[in-house]
């Protein structure tokens, strides 16, 4: 068991050191339609199937107070991939000159997104896919989740999942 969560302590590792400079206010935001549609890209590490890469992007639609942005995630982990969509949206976000302040688009997020995930055989989990609810808070480079899954093809076999990791 130690042996494992020390490989994954060194993958995570070396990905954040060969990734060059990870700073919170990093993320390249983009206007897509001025005071209308930003995007933010980013990604996120986390605990499951022992260790997740999520690759993530929100889509902030304006002139709302706060805005509300469209999530979409892909996720690729040691033990299981899947997806993500669903709304988030940052309560404390300002505005400036009546657009939101760009910073404020970085962070920090409320989400809850519809996720979709298939476990495979590096797991004790069996092979097999769930589908459920997901309520995250991130806070710039700290990111905590918490699930409902639920097996498609045995609806019986149902877990919360609590996933403790960085980014949004």
């Amino acid at each position: 068991m130690e042996t494992r969560f020390a490989k994954t302590g060194l993958i995570a590792a070396l990905l954040l050191i060969g990734g060059g400079k990870a700073h919170a206010q990093n993320h390249a935001v983009l206007t897509r339609v001025p005071g209308h549609v930003y995007e933010v890209s980013g990604f996120s590490m986390r605990n499951g199937d022992y260790f997740v890469l999520e690759p993530s992007w929100l889509f902030f639609f304006g002139p709302i107070q706060p805005p509300v942005a469209l999530v979409a995630r892909s996720m690729l982990g040691i033990g299981g991939s899947g997806a993500g969509v669903g709304l988030a949206l940052n309560p404390w976000m300002r505005e400036v000159a009546g657009r939101p302040n760009v910073d404020d688009l970085m962070g920090p997020f409320v989400s809850l997104e519809a996720h979709i995930e298939r476990t495979y055989w590096v797991t004790s989990w069996r092979s097999t896919t769930y589908a459920g609810p997901q309520l995250s808070l991130s806070i710039y480079v700290l990111k905590a989740s918490l699930g409902w899954m639920v097996d498609l093809g045995d609806h019986t076999d149902h877990h919360f999942q609590v996933a403790i990791g960085g980014g949004f």
